[in-house]
């Protein structure tokens, strides 16, 4: 192979590595939508007067754990509702609770931008997963990728443990990290804070959400 060849061997795979579609993370609660994804589904599962009971038994439950595992004791607590549940009621719990769901706009707007660019999308959610893609695909979110807390299952029936760890905070960003391994290519991110500091560390272009709005930080 001469230089010329050489030149246009290494120029063709330069071109190749710099047109790799960029990749889009997006937090689901408090970002595509206004507010968690959790209560409103458990709601529809159990009814509202069993989760609210559910929720106080929860809080008392980690007022009394170490503050560092209070959130996580709070989480398998309400989480314990849906032992003795299937995929399929979730499923249908997720279709009612999405009537009432109110997204954003601009998150709406950010997506559809990633979209037309070409850019791959994927959301990562501390969500239940299952849940999490019925209310996306119901919305018209098409994505390459869902990063969600699962849920232990016995012969299809939830046992009403988390599978592993919940999609949160480190975890979350661990799994993000896992899925953009391979060829660097620019990453955008949306998520609120602080519950998605690491995750949003992960990427060059961040954008955070609150309920004020959008910012991009400096």
């Amino acid at each position: 192979m001469n230089a010329l060849e050489t030149n246009t061997l290494v120029e063709g795979t330069v071109r190749r590595l710099t047109v790799l579609p960029g990749v889009a993370i997006f937090d689901f609660d408090r970002t595509f939508i206004h507010s968690g994804s959790l209560a409103p589904v458990l709601a529809e599962l159990v009814g509202r007067p069993r989760l609210c009971a559910a929720y106080a038994r929860a809080g008392l439950k980690a007022a009394f754990a170490p503050s560092r595992l209070r959130a996580e004791v709070f989480r398998n607590a309400v989480v314990g509702l849906i032992a003795g549940k299937t995929e399929a009621d979730l499923l249908v719990a997720a279709e009612r609770a999405y009537r009432g769901l109110r997204w954003r706009d601009e998150m709406l707007a950010a997506y559809l931008r990633h979209r037309e660019a070409g850019h791959r999308v994927v959301v990562a959610s501390g969500g239940l997963a299952c849940c999490v893609r019925r209310l996306l695909d119901l919305k018209g979110i098409a994505v390459d990728g869902v990063l969600a807390t699962e849920i232990e299952a016995v012969d299809g029936v939830f046992t009403g443990r988390i599978a592993g760890n919940a999609c949160v905070g480190l975890e979350k960003a661990r799994r993000a990290q896992a899925w953009l391994a391979g060829p660097n290519v620019e990453v955008w991110g949306y998520g609120n804070l602080p519950a998605d500091r690491a995750m949003l560390a992960l990427t060059q272009f961040p954008t955070v959400v609150s309920a004020f709005g959008v910012r991009t930080p400096r």
